[in-house]
């Protein structure tokens, strides 16, 4: 049988800057663009501008009048971008050429785990951007698992993950947590350092760990300074600053036996029937922006997770008598400085 014909398939076209300006002057952005591009008509920069294919100072606007100031750049694309996500579990905080930055509130995964979730904020976030550029591509800089709210990073190339990946402490500046955790921690400020190791299987409902290059290929050692917040004799607040890549939290706090409130892997543990929601939440990301080469803060205004009232959870006199058997029984301490 003779083989048939190659069909054509039309690809999309790549997305590229097609005009790039420095404002001599200020005044509104629809106004300069009509100076600027004196061959065009006015409808078609008003599309350009409708159609989401205008920068200002490297930004997508829509505004006719958003301020220029003597000096932005102005850039025009071919090609527009797509609106900022709209997901009852994912919040667009920001998104330049470079980077896009999301709040991810619990329920939702960084990414599928073995292939039994097709909605994790990865391909819900993937999917959004190409419905605008099929070619558009989103690349992990951070993880966070389905239970716990934060702040997730995404570059839009992958070089540039890969560079930002090698060279981490010069691209994070910062990265806090706030946790509620089960018991009272020993002093009021140290650090925490573990080593990750495999989970042991413990059933058919295991979470199985996704391969992702946001990983290293050899486990890394976990880091973090903590402050504690507030505290009582049963439950203690504390604010948690990672000082490595490695986001260990949920892990080795139950490993030194104090496990987060809401923490369903603590099976042996009465943390789990302490609150409906795990009671970790990240408070801040500073980064030093590559490309831009200033440092710039996101932070989440509209926490989902209320640790406030978390904090406050009274136990009952079975769960005190349950947590002190649990206190005597563990033998594991952290490590101060």
């Amino acid at each position: 049988m003779p083989p048939k014909p190659a069909q054509n398939i039309r690809k999309a076209p790549q997305r590229e800057c097609i005009y790039t300006f420095t404002a001599k002057e200020s005044g509104a952005l629809l106004e300069l663009l009509f100076a600027l591009l004196p061959d065009l008509s006015r409808t078609t920069v008003k599309q350009y501008l409708r159609n989401r294919c205008v920068l200002l100072a490297g930004v997508t606007t829509t505004q006719f009048d958003a301020p220029v100031i003597a000096g932005d750049t102005i850039e025009i694309y071919n090609i527009g971008t797509a609106e900022a996500v709209q997901h009852p579990l994912i919040e667009e905080l920001y998104r330049d050429e470079q980077f896009i930055v999301l709040h991810k509130r619990p329920g939702i995964p960084t990414i599928s785990v073995g292939g039994a979730s097709k909605s994790s904020l990865f391909q819900v976030v993937t999917h959004h951007l190409k419905k605008v550029d099929p070619n558009e591509k989103i690349f992990l800089l951070n993880r966070l698992d389905r239970d716990t709210e934060g702040i997730i990073i995404v570059a839009r190339d992958r070089q540039l993950q890969q560079d930002l990946l090698a060279e981490w402490r010069s691209f994070v500046l910062s990265n806090s947590f706030e946790a509620v955790i089960l018991g009272a921690l020993d002093t009021s400020s140290g650090e925490l350092t573990t080593r990750p190791t495999k989970d042991k299987k413990r059933g058919p409902n295991k979470r199985r760990t996704a391969r992702s290059s946001t990983r290293d290929s050899k486990p890394a050692t976990f880091r973090a300074s903590y402050e504690v917040l507030t505290t009582g004799p049963y439950i203690t607040r504390v604010k948690l600053s990672l000082l490595t890549r490695n986001n260990s939290i949920r892990s080795t706090l139950a490993s030194i036996g104090h496990p987060l409130l809401g923490d369903h892997r603590a099976s042996e543990s009465i943390a789990p029937e302490l609150s409906k929601y795990l009671a970790l939440r990240a408070t801040e990301l500073t980064i030093f922006h590559p490309i831009r080469r200033q440092k710039m803060q996101f932070t989440l205004d509209t926490p989902f997770v209320n640790l406030d009232k978390i904090s406050q959870t009274r136990l009952t006199a079975a769960q005190k008598e349950a947590l002190l058997m649990e206190e005597t029984a563990s033998s594991k301490s952290i490590k101060t400085h």
